[in-house]
């Protein structure tokens, strides 16, 4: 892609290096994002936020810490051009049948809640939102990818 047709698509990305040192700072400094684990691959930063126990399976809600921390990151995140994306793993046991028919439904509903709290904290931007049941790690994860949306995805 010519720099002319990148330049048409808006504000360009921060890089992946520059948005990590800002990140690991603030999550050394910001007692509210006590529970975020942060890790760094060649296209995304992947922030890891320790489900066990923050979700309510019965009531649909997300505990306290965890709101707390979904919200600072919504004022972080809302700043980007990047992609970003909700992936929730599922609890390394079976699910309530009674609530969820399977443990990939589990995690697509932990990955909604989150992105609910995300828009509701006032994150302006497309999210996409998956659910992994293969996963052993009870866990949501937020990643912010090298690339840009193109389109509306919603």
């Amino acid at each position: 892609m010519d720099e002319s047709a990148d330049q048409a698509l808006g504000p360009a990305l921060l890089s992946l290096d520059y948005l990590y040192a800002i990140l690991e700072n603030r999550l050394a400094t910001d007692p509210s994002l006590g529970i975020v684990q942060m890790t760094r691959t060649d296209d995304r930063i992947v922030l890891s936020l320790d489900s066990r126990g923050q979700f309510s399976p019965r009531t649909r809600t997300i505990a306290p810490d965890l709101k707390r921390a979904v919200q600072t990151l919504a004022g972080l995140l809302s700043q980007l051009q990047n992609q970003i994306v909700v992936l929730g793993r599922g609890a390394s046991g079976a699910p309530d049948t009674a609530l969820y028919s399977s443990n990939w439904q589990l995690s697509l509903w932990k990955a909604l809640a989150v992105r609910n709290e995300l828009k509701a904290a006032g994150y302006p931007g497309p999210l996409f939102v998956l659910g992994d049941s293969q996963g052993l790690e009870d866990r949501v994860e937020i990643e912010i990818r090298n690339r840009r949306w193109i389109g509306h995805v919603e």
